[in-house]
């Protein structure tokens, strides 16, 4: 014990592991793994207190959170938040109008444009910001520094734009998916075709990705979808909900990051996302 408290090795058991059974290693990756999900749960209960005990909403606000990834979470979160579907609702047949929204909300469009989309989204977001007393955020919050262009906000911001208008009932339908195809077919909604050349507002290049990734679709199952499913399951007592959380992250590659790939140099070899979330 004293020896594991002093090591300075990242992982303190790490030179133990290769006497470690591959049946109880398993046992203890697939305990940690559902211990993550569990605590996932616990800040979407947070969530969902914050809003009311509406799912739809918390689903919509932890999508949003997740499209940011980490460097933009916050900022998409003060987004969903301000930006409830009881405003959103109200627009969902007119593209314009909730695109004004999202954007103006998000602070990029408080500065002077020449060319004819931008300046539509402004004329809209006035009059919106008007009859909503809207307040937009300092689009200083938004960070593009160090960030491949096809992660910029802005496209994210165009993402869940598009998301709003395709889809709707969000929770059933990802209570109904049963496989990272059918999630990743929910996130394929269209974008404005001005962002198809665009990653910012009058900046082209090369066109962007049109879809949705599957790296974008894997953060989605597991930052949001899974412990959705596991929480709804837990709070409805549907076994079968929880099982599929667990069986969607078994059906996703493992994850890769500088901490998998330093246990994969001790041996540790997960085959699911399932496991790297452990």
């Amino acid at each position: 014990f004293r020896q594991l408290r002093h090591t300075l090795a990242f992982v303190p058991c790490q030179a133990e592991l290769p006497e470690v059974s591959p049946l109880i290693l398993q046992s203890w990756l697939d305990r940690l793994a559902v211990e993550r999900l569990e605590a996932k749960t616990v800040q979407l209960e947070e969530c969902l207190e914050a809003c009311r005990h509406d799912w739809e909403e918390m689903v919509y606000r932890e999508v949003g959170r997740c499209l940011g990834y980490s460097v933009n979470s916050q900022p998409f979160a003060w987004l969903t938040a301000q930006l409830p579907l009881s405003i959103v609702r109200r627009y969902r047949d007119r593209p314009l109008s909730l695109e004004a929204l999202v954007f103006g909300q998000a602070g990029f469009l408080e500065r002077h444009f020449v060319e004819e989309y931008p300046q539509q989204l402004q004329r809209e977001y006035r009059f919106l910001q008007k009859k909503h007393h809207l307040q937009p955020l300092d689009p200083a919050v938004w960070k593009f520094a160090r960030m491949r262009p096809a992660n910029f906000p802005t496209l994210r911001l165009a993402q869940l734009a598009a998301l709003l208008l395709h889809r709707q009932h969000w929770l059933a339908n990802l209570l109904d998916a049963d496989s990272p195809e059918a999630i990743a077919d929910f996130f394929e909604a269209e974008t404005n075709p001005y962002w198809h050349w665009h990653y910012r507002f009058e900046q082209s290049g090369k066109s962007p990705p049109r879809h949705a990734g599957l790296g974008m679709v894997g953060r989605q199952i597991v930052n949001v979808i899974a412990p959705v499913l596991f929480l709804y399951g837990q709070r409805k007592e549907q076994k079968r909900l929880q099982q599929r959380a667990l069986d969607l992250l078994e059906a996703l590659p493992p994850e890769d990051n500088r901490i998998i790939r330093y246990w994969r140099q001790l041996g540790i070899m997960p085959a699911t996302a399932f496991h790297t979330q452990a």
